[in-house]
């Protein structure tokens, strides 16, 4: 049995992926000038390391619970 709960390696996977993906709908849609949304490549590239973020965040805190310290 995993020390890990099945969420807590989902979860911020499935988070950063709906990220990405409004974050290229969003610049998709930009691209139509009848749209009200404004989104720039700025805003896609701020989303993407947003969510390399929480992959990380997630990484690091995983790899902790896994190989706890023996102190």
């Amino acid at each position: 049995m995993s020390p890990i709960p099945g969420w807590a390696i989902k979860t911020p996977a499935l988070l950063s992926l709906g990220i990405v993906i409004v974050a290229a709908l969003a610049l998709y849609m930009s691209n139509d000038p009848e749209s009200g949304i404004e989104a720039s490549p700025d805003t896609f590239k701020s989303s993407i390391t947003f969510a390399v973020t929480i992959l990380n965040a997630s990484t690091v805190f995983l790899i902790g619970r896994l190989f706890p310290a023996n102190t």
